[in-house]
């Protein structure tokens, strides 16, 4: 199932050329369903329909084994909202105001339920979901119905992090229950406070995760599988192995400048064994109203959020939010976050089909200033530079730190201008805990 994300003035009528067999799209929701008979790689294109006129674009349906999270999944998940009260009612509503704010629209499509939805298992072992979630099958029906994907949380010990039951021991017959659910993505967790004084060696927190990897395997669903060990036991040296589409590799992402700029850095250290399918993930966004007891708007300002976005964006982080999708913005007439979450330039550059996560080009002192760069599908390069100061920064990038020669086009994403053809370099002022982000080159 798969939402062709489309912007412009409703109503959108979608259409496809040379859909893979199997396969059969909905024209007036834009939603591709069905199954691929046959392994391969298939390209076709799509076309939107509206009011202001038609575009076209090429998409390619990739069907095989642990070819699921080719780009870094875009999504939401309950906790930082919603915590240990969430519903299945709550749910239904922000997957309502994933569509509403015109999120889905812009790609991000998984609806994650966070701990604390778990019941208790019966004499055989089933689990079953607590009264305030009942019936997830039907709470699964719903998000799919809007083109979304539904995900859900376990853990790899007996208890999860909130101390409800975990897989450790039933992976198999959980696997089973979820891909019968309709669940698309497992967020599974490895408790740093459950697993308090116990051994954290490489070998034995691998050995947690391996049997609900072989459990995936054998059910007849994709589900994406999210593992976190909060950096337990170096998950980047082998979760990609384990077939991991993602690892956790943060203790906890703060809205805490000083926690985001230092963890941020050290993620894109650590980023070079990622790749399509298997991605290093810092963290959720820290945007919009969180609290379930007492709601408020991020502790970081526009411009370090976009920081966030921007740097996450560059290593190929999932783009995972976790607030009140109803209050994205604490101002309507200048709705920041909206912007930022949706900007196709940017976006673009996290869901790059290449996947080759940024590398450090230049850097004064390793947590002041930094230029980072990324190679791209198309040929180009995304560059960014980022000022850990608290004042502004003059910062230069020249083509050969890039490998680049002659002179080249440049883009500004965020201000979404084109700068023209430039010699050999681009040199701008970078505002206090700020960043410019770029993409230098011609594309192929």
């Amino acid at each position: 199932m798969f939402l062709i994300p489309a912007t412009g003035k409703e109503p959108l009528i979608y259409s496809a050329d040379h859909l893979p067999p199997g396969l059969s799209l909905d024209p007036h929701s834009g939603i591709i369903t069905g199954a691929v008979t046959r392994a391969g790689s298939y390209p076709f294109h799509v076309g939107v329909t509206g009011p202001a006129g038609k575009d076209v674009r090429e998409l390619t349906v990739i069907c095989g084994d642990h070819v699921l999270a080719l780009t870094p999944p875009m999504g939401w998940d309950t906790w930082n909202a919603f915590g240990d009260t969430a519903t299945a009612d709550d749910v239904r509503a922000q997957a309502d105001w994933m569509v509403k704010s015109g999120l889905a629209a812009h790609g991000y499509q998984y609806i994650i339920i966070d701990d604390t939805w778990e019941g208790r298992r019966d004499a055989a072992g089933q689990l079953g979901a607590s009264l305030r979630f009942g019936d997830i099958k039907s709470l699964a029906d719903y998000v799919h119905a809007k083109g979304l994907k539904l995900g859900i949380y376990s853990a790899a010990t007996p208890q999860t992090c909130s101390g409800f039951a975990g897989s450790a021991g039933h992976e198999a017959q959980d696997a089973a229950l979820f891909a019968s659910w309709g669940v698309d993505y497992l967020r599974y967790d490895w408790c740093p406070e459950i697993n308090k004084g116990s051994e954290r060696s490489q070998g034995l927190v691998k050995a947690a995760f391996v049997p609900m990897a072989q459990a995936l395997d054998t059910v007849p669903r994709d589900i994406v599988f999210a593992i976190n060990s909060y950096g337990a036991g170096n998950p980047e040296n082998w979760a990609a192995k384990l077939s991991a589409n993602s690892w956790g590799i943060s203790t906890a992402v703060l809205d805490r400048w000083d926690i985001m700029s230092k963890d941020g850095f050290a993620a894109i250290d650590d980023g070079g064994r990622a790749g399509p399918s298997h991605w290093n993930d810092p963290g959720w966004l820290m945007v919009g109203r969180t609290g379930f007891a007492d709601p408020r708007f991020p502790h970081l300002t526009p411009s370090e959020q976009m920081w966030q976005v921007s740097l996450w964006s560059m290593m190929a982080a999932p783009l995972i939010l976790s607030c009140d999708l109803s209050q994205l913005d604490p101002n309507k007439f200048y709705p920041i976050t909206s912007t930022l979450l949706m900007n196709d330039d940017v976006l673009a550059i996290d869901q790059d089909s290449l996947g080759k996560p940024a590398t450090t080009v230049w850097n004064q002192n390793p947590d002041d200033t930094r230029v980072l760069s990324r190679p791209l599908a198309d040929g180009t390069t995304a560059v960014g530079l980022f000022n850990n100061r608290g004042w502004t920064a003059t910062m230069k990038v020249t083509w050969s730190n890039l490998h680049l020669t002659g002179p080249q086009p440049v883009r500004d994403l965020w201000a979404r201008r084109d700068l023209g053809v430039l010699t050999d370099s681009y040199i701008t002022e970078v505002p206090g805990h700020g960043v410019v982000l770029l993409k230098i080159g011609r594309p192929r």
